[in-house]
């Protein structure tokens, strides 16, 4: 069986102390001073550090792994790849089939298109056409709850409405793969088992699913294997206990005996 995800030694650099420009000149002038600098290296303002390093992994259709680590830990910086979003410093990743993310409230999504609209583009992103985002368009609006306001910009939605919309688009879309990053933080809790119970039934379909949230409960009802990230690098790649006990290390406070 063909893997459907393959990331080979994956690692992303940042520079801390980048600045932001208002404008084309401003960004100019900032690079000529740095052109006429002897030794850039000395600038204590500036150093590299690794989001990632050396990540690899591999996951078959029907798999559901959770991604577990910290804040900062570089879940967000590896979906972030995955989609397409970044660049990675080294290494490659390998995606085989139509890939859905969602990495915020919302990605995806025009403002000024109405609910409908934005359904039909996300579909037209997978590289779907019309009638087959068509076919599952009433099980999108159903699943989401907004049939009131399907015909509204999603600029006026609130972000439990915009939660349940975009989640239910990745969700119904024919998407091989699924990205998702701590999307349903927003959305109620009946909405949270709806969607978990959705996601377990991609699984069964055969999706790939990669689903990052500090969510100990949420993760481990539909993840069978966890990936453990700390500091950028990949810690352990197994079963779901054992990695969530390895988290659960990294954001519980030992105690101490302070007598």
């Amino acid at each position: 069986m063909k893997h459907l995800i393959e990331v080979e030694n994956l690692s992303k650099s940042y520079r801390t102390g980048q600045r932001g420009f208002r404008s084309l000149r401003d960004s100019f002038q900032y690079w000529w001073v740095e052109a006429l600098k002897k030794d850039k290296k000395s600038d204590p303002q500036f150093r590299h550090f690794w989001a990632l390093k050396d990540i690899s992994f591999r996951l078959l259709p029907g798999e559901a792994v959770g991604i577990l680590g910290r804040n900062g830990a570089g879940k967000s910086t590896l979906l972030r790849i995955l989609a397409s979003l970044t660049e990675p410093t080294m290494g490659q990743a390998t995606l085989r089939g139509r890939v859905a993310s969602l990495l915020e409230i919302g990605s995806g999504f025009h403002p000024d298109l109405t609910g409908r609209e934005n359904i039909y583009l996300n579909g037209a992103f997978l590289g779907m056409s019309k009638k087959e985002v068509g076919s599952q368009f009433d099980a999108i609006v159903q699943f989401s709850e907004n049939e009131s306001f399907i015909d509204t910009p999603v600029k006026h939605y609130s972000k439990g409405m915009y939660t349940r919309l975009a989640f239910s688009v990745a969700a119904h879309l024919n998407a091989d793969i699924l990205l998702l990053d701590e999307v349903l933080e927003m959305g109620d809790l009946a909405f949270q088992k709806r969607a978990i119970q959705k996601m377990i039934e991609r699984k069964k379909e055969g999706k790939a699913i990669l689903f990052v949230s500090h969510d100990s409960e949420r993760v481990q009802s539909l993840c069978e294997r966890a990936i453990f990230l700390n500091e950028g690098q990949l810690v352990f790649d197994g079963e779901m206990k054992q990695g969530m006990g390895y988290y659960l290390q990294t954001v519980i406070p030992t105690s101490r005996n302070l007598t």
